[in-house]
This record gives structure tokens, C-alpha cells and sequence, in this order.
């Protein structure tokens, strides 16, 4: 739902599926283009998701991307993967059958999963990479400990949900927790015994918010990559709402420039109220 900031009026409803994933890859996009190394143009993807496909689109905006190596833990997935975005973006991909392959010799390692096991690890990282994610369980202590340049995008998690994350028990027993999945803003039920079924949390997701900012870097209040040998990190999370109504608010003005959609009545949804 877009509303104008100039007095409140509502501007458009529209679905917001391929917007999350377009504005997730800008964000990762913006990140090669700070941290990775100019020359850069061999990626290996970790998943073959919608994000998977934005993330790529916007690895080739910044940098001459020639070659991908994508892995997906089903076959059948790697394999579309690699063929869509092959005749999409007439680019070599080459689906790799474990994931360590997807390291090997590339200049931008990313991570694209719902997993809440991480994926990024750091004896598999090799000198000059950069490294991408969608959320931080993606990213393992060691994977951290392996980057030299660590940047966050911008504050991830809500300060309401820390303050529950121990979560409140019913008389059932059954206790509710928020920051127990694969977004910092989901919630669990269940009793003790079925939360032991639950992957345990990923530690290194306390600690992604305290990475210099994107602000930081381009305003040069902290350096980036400094060296071709260095391993960088960006945490594409945080900024969500930012982003949604720059990437939204474009939208709009493209559809509205070309005729698209359906209008309705924008009577319909004011009134003239005094206070």
C-alpha cells in the first residue's frame, strides 16, 4: 500500500512479490558494488530461489559477470536455475552437485537460502572473494571470523523482539518465542519438547548489527576493500521499509507513465473529518 508523503493519500495497492525480491538484490547489488573487487566476474550462487535470480541480476548491473556456479540441494532446481539465467542473461552457469564447488575460484560468493543452518563457511572461503547473504543464519562464526571487511546494510531485528525473546508461558505450558525462524520477526509455539525439534540459533546473528553501516562506508567515515587479497562481507539486511518505497514509489511512476493497472475511485478511501 503506497500513500503520498505530500498529504496522506493513497497512491496504490499492488502485490508485492517480485518487489521483495528485486529490492533484496539492489541491496546486494549495492554491495558488490562497494566491496567486491572491480574485476569481478565469476560468481558461485548458494540456491536457485527468486532471490537467487534478483541477486545475479544485480551482480551483472555493477560488475561484467561471465560465469555461475550454482548450487541447490535439489537437482531439479540447480538444473532450472541454470538454464533460465543462462538464456536470460547469456551467461555460462553451471549447476555443481556440493556446495563447497560453488566456492571454488569465484570472485563473489551468495548466499540466497531459507536455511537455519549457515552456509557461509569460512574454511571454504578463498582470498579476494566477496561474500553475500539474505538473512544471517546463512553466515557461521567462522565464515565471519574469515572476512576482513565486514559491512551491515542497516539494522536488523526489532528492539520489541528482544525484549520477549524468552518468550511467555501459558497455562498449557505451551511458550510463544519471537526470533525463531528464518525472519527475526517470526514467532513460535509449542512446549519444551517441541521446540527441541527447532535447529538451535545461529550466534553469529547477535552480532551482524554491530558492523560499520552502508552510510558509514560511502560516507567514507570507514574504509572498504583496501586490498585485492582481502575477503569482504555484506549483511543485506535492514533498511526494509526504505527500500520497499523507493523500489515501490518507481514502480508506481513507471505504471502510472505507461498506463498500467486499474484505477479506482480515490474517493473511495477519504473523507473530510474535522478533529
Amino acid at each position: 500500500m503506497f500513500f503520498s508523503t505530500d498529504n496522506g493519500e493513497p497512491l496504490a495497492l499492488m502485490n508485492d512479490g517480485i518487489i521483495q525480491h528485486v529490492r533484496v538484490g539492489a541491496g546486494a547489488g549495492l554491495g558488490v558494488k562497494e566491496l567486491s573487487r572491480e574485476d569481478s566476474e565469476t560468481v558461485g550462487m548458494l540456491g536457485s530461489g527468486g532471490m537467487a535470480r534478483t541477486f545475479l541480476q544485480a551482480f551483472n548491473c555493477v560488475r561484467n559477470i561471465r560465469k555461475v556456479k550454482v548450487y541447490s540441494p535439489t537437482k531439479a532446481n540447480r538444473e532450472a536455475y541454470a538454464e533460465e539465467m543462462r538464456l536470460r542473461m547469456n551467461l555460462e552457469v553451471i549447476p555443481v552437485d556440493e556446495p563447497y564447488k560453488a566456492y571454488e575460484d569465484v570472485d563473489i560468493v551468495s548466499s540466497c537460502t531459507d536455511t537455519m543452518a549457515p552456509t557461509i563457511v569460512g574454511d571454504w572461503l578463498q582470498p579476494g572473494q566477496h561474500v553475500t547473504i539474505v538473512n544471517a543464519f546463512e553466515i557461521a562464526q567462522d565464515g565471519l571470523d574469515a572476512c576482513d571487511v565486514k559491512i551491515r546494510q542497516g539494522i536488523q531485528g526489532l528492539k520489541i523482539l528482544e525484549d520477549i525473546y524468552d518468550g511467555v508461558e501459558g497455562s498449557d505450558g505451551i511458550t510463544v518465542k519471537a526470533s525463531r525462524g528464518h525472519s527475526p520477526v517470526a514467532f513460535i509455539a509449542g512446549t519444551e519438547e517441541e521446540r527441541k525439534r527447532l535447529p538451535e540459533r545461529n550466534s553469529s546473528r547477535d552480532i551482524v548489527n554491530v558492523f560499520p553501516s552502508y552510510g558509514d562506508l560511502i560516507s567514507g567515515k570507514v574504509p572498504g576493500r583496501t586490498s585485492d587479497e582481502q575477503i569482504t562481507f555484506y549483511q543485506n539486511s535492514g533498511m526494509q521499509g526504505l527500500q520497499f518505497s523507493a523500489v515501490g514509489g518507481h514502480v508506481v511512476r513507471l505504471c502510472q507513465e505507461r498506463g498500467l493497472g486499474r484505477s479506482l475511485p480515490r474517493e473511495w478511501f477519504l473523507q473530510d473529518i474535522r478533529d
